[in-house]
Order: structure tokens, then sequence, then C-alpha cells
């Protein structure tokens, strides 16, 4: 299905997802890893939002780790401040970064 809508609806550059949940409901064994080949067949981004459950907190440095396949960009935060400081960081491929030289963003919101 997810071939079928990234064919079909060519604006697509992503998937984002938050790769686990505080819900009773884990993705299925390979679940992650077919979602990252679909994506790298089509040549479309695999984005994790690692900020709830990323940095140790589901024993292992980033979530990804868990599903075995790197992202090609993953967002981290909370935990990087110590829940005292509002920081967050993307974490991306180096051919992603366009624009280097510029700073953009200077808040978590941005």
């Amino acid at each position: 299905m997810l071939r079928y809508v990234l064919e079909k609806e060519k604006v697509v550059a992503a998937v984002i997802a938050v790769p686990v949940r505080a819900v009773p409901y884990i993705t299925p064994p390979g679940f992650w890893k077919a979602v990252r080949k679909v994506c790298d067949q089509i040549g479309r981004l695999v984005i994790f939002n690692e900020i709830p459950n990323g940095l140790g907190k589901i024993s292992s440095m980033f979530v990804s780790e868990q599903f075995d396949i790197v992202p090609d960009i993953t967002v981290i935060g909370k935990a990087l401040g110590g829940r005292m400081l509002p920081i967050a960081a993307i974490i991306g491929r180096l051919e992603l970064d366009i624009l280097s030289t510029q700073a953009l963003c200077h808040y978590t919101h941005e």
C-alpha cells in the first residue's frame, strides 16, 4: 500500500513517522525495513521523529537501531536538554545539507 500511495502521489517527498509510540502496539518485525526499502526504491526520504523515545529511552541510543535501519533524517529533543532546556536537533545525511553556510532556525518550534 505504501508503494502504491508514493507512486500515485508524486508530490510526497518523505515518510515521516514516530516509530515507537506510547501505545500498546508495536509494528511487526520487518515493518520499518520494508518502509525503508520502498522509499529507497522510489526515491523518497524516511524521517523518524525520535523526540518522544530516542536518546536511550528504549535501550538503544536511537529508536532506528531497534529496527536495524538508518533514516535519512532523525529528529531528536527533550532528553537532549535534560528536560530542562528546550533543545532539539536534526541529524541527517550529509548530502541533504544544502545550506551548510546559513543558519535558518534558532528555536525548537521552527
